[in-house]
């Protein structure tokens, strides 16, 4: 697993280096009048299937369950990891909740670094 967030986030930098501006994308305001989907929107890739899928905007994302999603972008020139949880609204659209957290790589880095303490942690919670 670190493997793979380690090549998003190397494949982010990459692909930006050159790019200085901030990955934004102005969307449309729905209008209250609008009819919402009868299907929620699906993720591109099935929870824990791995693999990253890039969006519209350039970030790259997975699905770490069914409503966690784990997304690597560019925002003002730094690289960030987001772990997120999401819920489907009434137009049926996957969005975003408080609940999560933004890392930058160093932050990752650290995190990544203590994976066999936290294993280690795991296995003494687990008995």
């Amino acid at each position: 697993m670190k493997e793979l967030f380690t090549e998003a986030v190397n494949a982010i930098q990459e692909s930006l280096a050159d790019d200085d501006e901030p990955l934004t994308k102005k969307r449309p305001v729905a209008s209250l009048t609008a009819k919402p989907k009868t299907e929620p929107k699906k993720p591109k890739t099935e929870a824990g299937a791995g693999g990253l899928t890039r969006d519209d905007e350039g970030a790259l994302s997975t699905w770490l369950a069914p409503s966690v999603k784990l997304k690597v972008y560019k925002f003002k020139k730094s690289v960030l990891i987001d772990v997120r949880k999401y819920w489907t609204g009434n137009d049926g659209e996957l969005k975003p909740t408080s609940k999560g957290i933004s890392m930058t790589e160093d932050q990752w880095r650290g995190l990544i670094a203590h994976t066999d303490d936290i294993e280690k942690a795991l296995a003494q919670f687990n008995k």
